[in-house]
């Protein structure tokens, strides 16, 4: 019966999760290789406690956009066993160090790996402009 209750639970999180993803794929989306809204690689990022928060690319789905403090976002590119879209209300970083910073060839798991002891490896970490790109060039009208 409890895990019953667990499972509608999580069932009605990721239906939330739906209606507010569908408004998310509305925007346009960007070509995955030539995304205006990727800056450039940084070798670590690093967080006093924990990351504010994340969500998914609209374009890739081995990344995660991760927020630093609220103010600074970064691509988190992945690879390995695990799909992005499973992180519903826990993202770990498994750190190589003791420093608060994770960088490439750290570790990623979400909160639905965490009973399958499964993770992914982070591949790079790029600054996120959310605001580049949103001027899309608009065709002109033929004459």
């Amino acid at each position: 019966m409890k895990t019953l209750k667990i499972s509608l639970v999580m069932l009605g999180s990721a239906l939330l999760l739906g209606c507010a993803s569908s408004a998310e794929q509305a925007k346009a989306t960007f070509d995955k290789d030539n995304d205006p809204r990727v800056g450039e690689e940084v070798s670590q990022v690093c967080y006093a406690r924990n990351i504010s928060g994340w969500s998914n690319v609209d374009n890739d789905d081995n990344a995660l956009i991760v927020s630093i403090r609220n103010k600074e976002t970064y691509k988190v590119d992945l690879i390995g066993g695990c799909n992005p879209d499973w992180a519903i209300n826990k993202v770990a970083v498994i750190t190589r160090g003791a420093n608060g910073c994770m960088s490439a060839g750290d570790r990623l798991a979400t909160d639905s790996q965490l009973n399958k002891q499964a993770s992914c490896t982070i591949r790079g970490i790029y600054k996120w402009n959310a605001d580049s790109g949103k001027e899309v060039a608009k065709p002109e009208a033929a004459e």
